[in-house]
């Protein structure tokens, strides 16, 4: 998909929002972050249809290598868990996100 750091950037300065992580609950810190929280349409057994959710957020590994699962972060306003950390090897992790109240 990118072919060098400088596409990454280049991804990022184009669809990026800024993200606020508490590492630790300590000091804060704002990294750029590409949001999606895409519904999912999933029928049971029944025919009984619900909508899913599964916020995520797409960064660059140098800016959450303090984070971890449990971590607390906000994306637009609201406040989220960490969920789990899915880095793909191309400097980017795909953070899969938990609503937190």
């Amino acid at each position: 998909m990118f072919e060098d750091a400088q596409d990454i950037a280049g991804f990022f300065s184009d669809f990026a929002i800024d993200v606020t992580l508490f590492p630790g609950m300590g000091n804060q810190k704002t990294i750029p972050g590409i949001f999606d929280a895409e519904s999912i349409g999933i029928t049971l057994a029944g025919g009984l249809e619900v909508t899913e959710s599964q916020p995520q957020l797409t960064v660059l590994d140098r800016d959450v290598a303090e984070l971890t699962q449990g971590g607390v972060l906000k994306v637009a306003n609201r406040n989220y868990t960490v969920a789990d950390l899915r880095p793909d090897g191309t400097g980017i992790t795909i953070i899969r996100l938990n609503n937190r109240s």
